[in-house]
């Protein structure tokens, strides 16, 4: 097209041929910010080379230079994913009234169409957003809905703990130490993955989701089965018996529940799972389980030949009342109503209802402590504390306590040491699982995600163990000193307490007193 003059004064001629703009200097007097006004008049120019103009304006006269081009009436944007396209305009004020606003619109989607833009289109900005030099969002993709990962809820094995009636009151007779289950009853499930919705872009491609990760239900397959449901895949128990859970797995051991004593027409038990006793065990028999024992008769157990726990716990509902000294033993805690005659060891709490009578007990801690416990005569042992409501009795009866002390340094250097081991071993099993997941693709060698689930397994294992041992260890903090025996009530004459080899007999009747050892000395609060 013919040149076109734009601006011409005594200075300065600003020119164009239509895709191009140029710049003729006559004299000096001509400033840079009355050149960017007449820039600023025409929106329709785009400044290639500020050079050219500086040079134009302050070094004149200059003959014709290409200062600029023509910018695009309609320029178009789309950002790297292809989720987002925008448009700058660059056209006359008549063309975006609403008047004129239909043709300039039609140029647009015609536009639009040219760069491959075809869904997403906002209608609403075309009818209410178009101005010049404005980045304007015209078209947005629609973002794919990502997966959701797997789902998992597990049977929850519950501590065995006193029941608390609504009054306050403790009743340390009401626990289960085992949690039966029967044939087919539920034990857990896993909702699956979903895959997620497909999105789309600007330019009408689809985009897919990233699908939900999915984790292997672990459980053991001789006790347990799963039953796929919908988009459930669910576990039962194949047998009546009782839940076990080893390194996160869930299982079904085998659960020996006898209806009513031990006796002659059962003889002694020696079981490898857990064992429910309803009734009691008449004397001279035996009973030993790996697990569990629950004694649930109301009368207790009397001159049995022995009781013994090897990895769990025992509970006594109805006590321990024997002639001769019979040894109860629990790799974990003893729970019992009352002892009297009998030998008790266990690997954590001894914890009593009501009394014990010419009792040795030997445990980390001995517990008797409703509002009438009473330990009276025998020999009580324990590593780090000893709590009665009273000890002894008015007749004197020769009782001894001896708390053997522990050392709150070690204590707290071994706890550092189990964090520190528990931060290493999380961070593994997180790795390890991560593999577990890659391990169980489609694809997968089926021994080589055996290995990794071996080896997820054995870590687990050892951080529970760390954090039982962390949780028994913090609790050892509350303690007084180093060890401590507390009188709730009253502590008669002829006991004799000691805690790490500081003693004292005592001669005179004391009431609710706590002893404790701290710089080797015997103290009171």
């Amino acid at each position: 097209m013919a040149e076109q003059v734009l601006y011409k004064c005594d200075f300065i001629e600003v020119t164009t041929d239509g895709d191009n703009f140029y710049i003729e200097s006559f004299k000096q007097g001509f400033s840079l910010d009355q050149f960017n006004k007449i820039v600023g008049q025409h929106p329709q120019i785009r400044v290639t080379s500020f050079t050219t103009i500086k040079s134009a304006v302050v070094f004149a006269p200059r003959p014709k230079e290409k200062f600029g081009e023509r910018k695009d009436r309609i320029s178009v944007e789309i950002s790297p994913d292809c989720m987002k396209a925008f448009i700058t305009l660059c056209v006359s004020q008549e063309e975006l009234s609403h008047s004129k606003r239909e043709n300039l619109k039609s140029e647009i989607l015609v536009k639009l169409k040219q760069e491959g833009i075809v869904y997403g289109i906002k209608n609403e900005a075309l009818l209410n957003m178009l101005k010049n030099d404005k980045k304007i969002l015209i078209a947005e993709g629609q973002m794919p809905e990502n997966g959701k990962d797997c789902m998992k809820k597990m049977y929850e094995v519950k501590e065995a703990k006193p029941i608390i009636h609504a009054d306050g009151s403790v009743d340390h007779y009401e626990l289960s130490l085992i949690n039966r289950v029967n044939k087919d009853e539920w034990l857990g499930e896993r909702i699956d993955a979903t895959s997620g919705k497909m999105g789309k872009n600007v330019k009408g491609m689809e985009v897919q989701p990233i699908p939900g990760k999915s984790f292997p239900l672990e459980y053991d397959k001789n006790s347990v089965y799963e039953v796929k449901e919908g988009n459930k895949t669910v576990l039962y128990s194949k047998y009546t018996g009782a839940v076990d859970l080893k390194n996160d797995i869930v299982g079904v051991s085998n659960h020996l529940e006898i209806d009513g004593n031990v006796d002659f027409s059962t003889g002694n038990i020696d079981f490898e799972g857990c064992v429910t006793i309803k009734g009691t065990i008449d004397d001279n028999f035996m009973v030993t389980a790996d697990g569990d024992i629950e004694i649930l008769g109301d009368l207790g157990i009397g001159s049995i030949r022995g009781l013994e726990s090897r990895k769990g716990s025992i509970y006594i509902k109805g006590g321990m009342s024997s002639k001769n000294k019979v040894t109860i033993r629990a790799a974990k805690n003893v729970f019992a109503k009352y002892i009297t005659n009998a030998s008790v060891v266990a690997g954590q709490m001894v914890h009593v209802g009501y009394y014990c009578i010419n009792a040795d007990i030997n445990a980390a801690e001995v517990l008797v402590d409703s509002s009438k416990g009473q330990i009276i005569g025998g020999i009580i042992c324990a590593d780090a504390r000893v709590v009665a409501n009273t000890i002894g009795s008015p007749s004197e009866k020769r009782t001894l306590i001896n708390v053997r002390g522990i050392n709150k340094e070690k204590i707290k250097q071994r706890v550092e040491e189990i964090n520190r081991s528990l931060d290493a071993k999380k961070a593994d099993q997180a790795q390890l699982k991560n593999d577990l997941n890659n391990a169980s693709g489609k694809q997968a060698n089926p021994r080589e995600a055996d290995a990794v689930r071996e080896k997820v397994a054995e870590i687990t294992a050892e951080i529970k163990e760390l954090e039982e041992e962390k949780k028994k260890l913090g609790g050892y903090f509350k303690i007084r000193g180093e060890g401590e025996i507390i009188i709730q009530k009253k502590i008669y004459p002829n006991c004799f307490i000691e805690i790490k080899r500081c003693y004292k007999e005592i001669h005179e009747a004391q009431n609710s007193i706590t002893y404790y050892e701290s710089e080797n000395e015997l103290k009171e609060a």
